[in-house]
């Protein structure tokens, strides 16, 4: 393990990778800069989500993200998370996380509230002192992971992170389950156990005590909590597990049918023909041509994140190889029509 004996040793570290082509001075200070006041280096963007709300990504500026690349690649990755932690993992999938409870008899799929809101500064601080880390090198390090006293949402260190605070709950909630049979993983905040026999009620009130032990008292989240038995679909992470894993077939139909639609009438028709609360009707009165092709360019990055999504369950699955090269050339052609249309504009207003 690297050891980081004061603030100039870990600035030299981050220096050492650091891509731009600034002396030292420029670089040191700029670090002091983001430490003293780091809500100054990050912005606010809002994605909408399916059920309509808003949801908030702090995302950091381009220089404070090569940062914390660094520090996520020099310090944090080399410190071992527990096995049952199944998100953000060199090597790790949807598909192994799904795969840990195939063909159980019962499901019972948690969530935990704001995951990374109620991962606060002094738990972050705490990780890297247990790197026996200096106390001025480990609030450095904390001022640099976070915002506003917590995990920012869009920061590449705080998936990481996450699971180096989850790393005793993992272990203890791990230990629990081996001695009863039951299955457990945790795919950041999506918390899965499947079993044959167990009381699914005080399996849910272990959960919920052990989170309030090891892990600051995390809420679960009341509105996510689903048992699923074995004559229902059992999905994990998106994925079918009754008997192997697989991908949902009504996910599969739609794409192909989508994908279908594109190749036979454009993109442009098949969107305005779609039915779907997420696109139908409104579409139709939008006459700015700018704003259809964001449209546009929004439900063709959609269907191509179902399609990696098919990939990551069956790499190999080669109807969806080429649907992803298909959306992908299309893609390329529609932001290079963008491309040409805003040179339009910006010539227009000159």
């Amino acid at each position: 393990m690297l050891y980081l004996n004061s603030q100039k040793a870990l600035i030299d570290l981050l220096y050492e990778d650091w891509c731009e082509d600034i002396s030292k001075e420029v670089f040191t200070a700029f670090i002091y800069r983001i430490s003293n006041n780091p809500q100054n280096f990050y912005r606010r963007n809002q994605i909408y989500q399916k059920n309509g709300k808003v949801r908030n990504v702090d995302v950091p500026s381009q220089g404070l993200k090569i940062i914390q690349r660094i520090i996520l690649k020099r310090i944090l990755e080399n410190i071992p998370v527990h096995n049952s932690a199944r998100a953000y993992i060199k090597g790790s999938s949807l598909r192994d996380n799904a795969g840990a409870h195939c063909g159980r008899k019962c499901v019972v799929k948690l969530d935990i509230k704001r995951f990374f809101e109620h991962i606060d500064e002094k738990s972050v601080y705490l990780i890297f002192r247990r790197l026996s880390y200096p106390p001025d090198v480990c609030r450095m390090l904390t001022k640099l992971c976070c915002l506003k006293g917590r995990l920012p949402t869009g920061a590449p260190t705080s998936p990481y992170l996450s699971n180096l605070f989850m790393k005793k709950f993992d272990r203890e909630m791990s230990l629990f389950c081996e001695n009863k049979n039951i299955s457990y993983t945790r795919y950041s905040d999506d918390i899965t156990f499947s079993f044959d026999s167990f009381d699914k009620t005080r399996l849910i009130r272990v959960t919920r005590n052990f989170l309030g032990l090891y892990a600051n008292g995390l809420p679960l989240n009341q509105k996510k909590i689903f048992v699923v038995t074995s004559n229902k679909k059992q999905k994990v992470t998106g994925l079918v597990v009754n008997e192997k894993t697989s991908v949902d077939k009504e996910l599969r139909r739609n794409i192909r049918q989508a994908v279908y639609y594109i190749g036979k009438f454009g993109v442009s028709d098949h969107i305005r023909h779609l039915q779907s609360s997420e696109y139908g009707g409104w579409v139709m009165f939008i006459a700015d041509d700018w704003h259809f092709r964001m449209v546009k360019l929004r439900y063709l990055r959609t269907l191509q994140g179902r399609i990696s999504f098919c990939l990551c369950a069956d790499p190999d699955n080669t109807e969806m190889k080429q649907y992803a090269e298909f959306i992908k050339e299309i893609i390329k052609k529609e932001k290079e029509e963008i491309c040409i249309l805003k040179m339009s504009f910006q010539n227009a207003k000159k």
